[in-house]
């Protein structure tokens, strides 16, 4: 088998930044990227992925970085799911998602959260995982 390095690094006289993946882990460490957006100049992107590089379970995360950040320090993530309200199943792997304003009854269902008809709102749909080891939707 061949072993994959990949690297992406920037260097300037004031900023350095650096990411690499073992070439051990590279192959399996798979990355499902599923939807992206942009708002008020941060890129988003909603991933499905494993849990840490050595796990077998799968989780869905939401990455985050500034446009304007070519050094990738603004760079973060987050696990994202979604949990059933009355049954408590977890739905850990997103299946699409998009960014629009609520509408008027959305709005008014959150008047304890006022969120104005204005605002954006990710809206996005999970599904529970086959198994614990499965990125795969049920």
């Amino acid at each position: 088998t061949r072993g994959y390095q990949i690297n992406f690094s920037v260097q300037n006289q004031h900023q350095h930044s650096y990411i690499s993946v073992n070439s051990n882990y590279a192959s399996d460490y798979r990355i499902k990227y599923v939807d992206g957006f942009s708002h008020d100049g941060f890129s988003y992107f909603l991933t499905v992925q494993k849990t840490a590089v050595d796990s077998q379970s799968y989780h869905s995360r939401l990455v985050r970085v500034c446009q304007n950040d070519r050094a990738y320090f603004s760079y973060t993530e987050l696990p994202i799911a979604c949990y059933g309200h009355d049954d408590g199943i977890h739905h850990n792997v997103v299946q699409a998602a998009t960014l629009h304003k609520p509408g008027q009854n959305l709005s008014q269902a959150f008047t304890q959260d006022f969120m104005p008809t204005t605002d954006d709102v990710l809206f996005a749909v999970f599904a529970q995982s086959e198994s614990e080891d499965s990125s795969v939707p049920k």
